[in-house]
């Protein structure tokens, strides 16, 4: 799937190698936020093609999470995920903003910013009309967990027990998948980071999370609230429970499958190799049986022409003696004469 995103594929490739880290934890600087970063569901692929396996995907935790209002006039709000793995950390930025490009209908324009890119202004009758544009739910990834230059914290939340970083994942996709649509006045980034805060404290309560709140509120543009619920919360509750819970079962089953092909595929390598080496065995025993048939064979031809040497030799001694033997007989006869 990255290689149509190259820019992302080029990213992460130059992360991976500034850190030597696995790429399921990018991780880069605050500078390079732009439009080649991922959004939720290319990035919940892109941690599909690179965990190998469930166990794997647990390795990576979730140490902090907490909610960003920037200071500017938009008060765009934001969630940073600090996550570790082993003794690597990283911070990923989740958040949402209208897809501007295709807008369910057309509005001049809109107020929509995010860490480290610029405002787009909004007319008052776009945001009386509060008509839907696309959601679009981005990724990012920072150098650092703080953010105070340039926004107040709305809340925090730790965990003496560190959770999965896949369920923050699966919480950004699960909203996505139910609210695909950016309403200015009621799915916009308040209610993301607002469903993302709630929701996070509801799959994750066995790990004992602590929320500090901050200095300022969440939801609010210049100290007025901005945005209403579009369900009430036990709508919202049932609705994205629902929702998550069929996209962490799907999530933890590739993972499994995907160990379990790994697991098939790592035993017929191995078998091949184990084959390879049966093979080569052979093939040194036929050398080695070849080399001692050779041996033999010299080991005979010696043999053989040590004794006809031998022959020779007696063949020669027995000439010599019969020489000698005749040689003492016609003097004998010459002596009698």
């Amino acid at each position: 799937m990255f290689s149509k995103h190259p820019a992302i594929t080029r990213l992460l490739s130059k992360v991976k190698k500034l850190l030597r880290m696995s790429s399921t934890i990018p991780y880069t600087g605050y500078e390079v936020f732009d439009d080649t970063t991922p959004n939720t569901a290319l990035y919940k692929k892109s941690l599909l093609d690179n965990y190998r396996s469930l166990e794997d995907a647990e390795g990576c935790r979730i140490c902090e999470v907490v909610g960003w209002k920037e200071k500017k006039r938009s008060e765009h709000e934001f969630v940073v995920v600090s996550i570790i793995r082993g003794d690597q950390k990283a911070y990923v930025v989740f958040e949402r903003g209208p897809d501007l490009d295709t807008p369910r209908q057309s509005l001049s324009s809109l107020s929509v910013a995010s860490p480290g890119s610029s405002t787009t202004s909004v007319t008052s009758s776009a945001l009386a009309s509060s008509l839907p544009f696309g959601a679009d739910d981005k990724v990012k990834f920072a150098s650092s967990g703080d953010f105070q230059s340039r926004a107040k914290r709305i809340w925090r939340i730790t965990f003496k027990n560190y959770p999965p970083f896949y369920i923050a994942v699966n919480i950004a996709t699960t909203i996505f998948a139910s609210f695909p649509d950016y309403v200015v006045s009621k799915t916009n980034c308040y209610f993301f980071t607002h469903v993302f805060h709630t929701m996070l404290l509801k799959e994750c309560n066995d790990c004992m999370p602590t929320v500090q709140e901050g200095s300022t509120s969440a939801g609010h543009t210049l100290g007025v609230p901005f945005w209403s619920p579009p369900l009430t919360p036990e709508q919202l509750e049932l609705r994205f429970k629902a929702a998550f819970d069929e996209q962490i079962k799907d999530f933890r089953k590739k993972l499994t499958e995907k160990a379990a092909l790994t697991a098939k595929e790592r035993h017929e390598r191995d078998e091949v190799v184990r084959q390879e080496e049966r093979d080569q065995h052979k093939v040194e025993l036929d050398r080695v049986k070849e080399e001692l048939k050779r041996q033999m064979e010299e080991k005979d031809r010696e043999s053989k022409r040590k004794m006809e040497e031998k022959d020779r030799e007696l063949e020669e001694l027995r000439k010599f003696k019969l020489l000698a033997s005749m040689g003492t007989t016609t003097a004998g006869a010459q002596s009698c004469e």
